[in-house]
Order: structure tokens, then sequence, then C-alpha cells
């Protein structure tokens, strides 16, 4: 799984990214899994930049693209930081699965007066028909996280104040291998019982295959989103 997330999944906007994070800053990444942020994040001219996850195998990834980024096992909810370490904590693809209320309070022991956390999701974008129909395929059975309600309820904590929100169109471009592996990595298709899990991932790479220019790449338009706060 971890090399599918590292392969497969896509990284997030450098235009965005630079819009939110301030450079010669200390910024500390939860759930950074594979590294997909951590590597724009690493090219930002940070004063420190330290990476967390809580799967062992996902931070070997990491370590292996980029040795020189210090890679923490740690969970959000208790991190092994000093008070008021660093200037901001960023999370892409992971807040939804923190216990928001003890990692709200915890993000805020760790963050600076003055610091920010961040909060960045990759959305495909549902307007364009054939991606719609790429979503049903693939959540037929689940229901999806919405990001939005996540940063209102860290703000509830009282922790942080309102969220203000950026947002960056860009095309996240894979082979077709890379479309079955994008497929296998979302958690809502792993999680399913295995007969279910194989009939959806046919279903959804053969959805994409059909996609593919002459050169068997599909482009798949996508939009990130990051919700930016400032600690109370």
């Amino acid at each position: 799984m971890a090399s599918q997330y590292a392969t497969a999944r896509p990284r997030y906007p450098e235009t965005l990214v630079a819009d939110i994070v301030r450079s010669g800053t200390r910024v500390l990444e939860l759930g950074a899994g594979t590294g997909l942020l951590t590597r724009t994040l690493a090219t930002s001219n940070l004063t420190f930049l330290v990476a967390t996850d809580l799967d062992p195998q996902m931070l070997v990834e990491l370590h292996g693209a980029l040795p020189a980024i210090p890679a923490v096992v740690a969970r959000a909810e208790r991190l092994p930081f000093p008070d008021q370490h660093f200037d901001m904590v960023i999370a892409a693809q992971a807040a939804h699965w923190f216990d928001l209320e003890p990692a709200a309070h915890e993000i805020r022991r760790v963050l600076r007066p003055g610091g920010e956390l961040a909060l960045l999701w990759n959305h495909r974008s549902l307007e364009v028909d054939w991606v719609a129909q790429f979503e049903r395929i693939t959540r037929a059975y689940t229901i999806g996280t919405v990001d939005r309600e996540v940063a209102d309820e860290i703000a509830a904590t009282g922790c942080f104040g309102p969220f203000s929100m950026y947002k960056a169109a860009f095309e996240h471009r894979v082979d077709l291998e890379g479309a079955r592996n994008l497929v296998e990595s979302f958690s809502h298709v792993s999680t399913l019982p295995p007969d279910t899990r194989a009939s959806v991932i046919e279903e959804a790479a053969e959805h994409l295959r059909m996609r593919a220019d002459q050169n068997g790449v599909i482009s798949i338009p996508y939009y990130c989103e990051a919700y930016v706060s400032p600690v109370k």
C-alpha cells in the first residue's frame, strides 16, 4: 500500500503551497504518509521541516525519497515535540483521521504565538462527467468525507480562528498501471470485502483506461483546497 501511495496518488500544487507556507519558517507535517506534500515543502526554503505519520512503512517510503528530512512515527493527538516549537502545522489528506478535539489542543501546544494550522485536501473535479462517474464507481459502497466540516469542527474547539480557504486546479497524470494503483490506494476501496473490492477495482480501472491518450496516459482533473487558520 505504501508504494501505491508513493507512485499513484497526486501531489499538491506548488503554487498553492507557496501561497500558504512562508519561507524561513519551522514546519511540522502531520500524516505525511509517503511524502507527497513533503517533497514540495522540502523545496520551500524552510528553516526546519519534520514529517510524522502513524505508519512506519509510509515513512520508509518518505525517507527513501527524502533522507535529509526527519521522519517521526507520531500521532496528532500526542506529539513528541516541545511547546511553541513550530510556526506552522500542516496536514494533507489526513485531518479527517484525527481525533479532532485532542489533536487541536496538541497542535496549538506546539505552535508558536502567531503560528498557523493548514489543512489540505485534493479532490477530483466532479463537474467533469466522466470523473463524476468514476467517483460513483469507487464510492458506491461508502460515504465521502467533507473537508469543510473537519475545518469547522477544529475551529469549534476554540484553539483556532476561522479558516481562510485557498484553491488551485491541476491535472494528475497516470499511466494504466498507475490508474489501477490509484484506485487500489483509496481507503474506501481497500477496506471493502474482497469480492466487492476486486469488482470495484476492475470497473474503475477500466473506466480510467477508456480515457487514456495514445500514449496510455490518463489526465485526471483535480483541485486542491487548503484551509488555513491562526492559533488563538
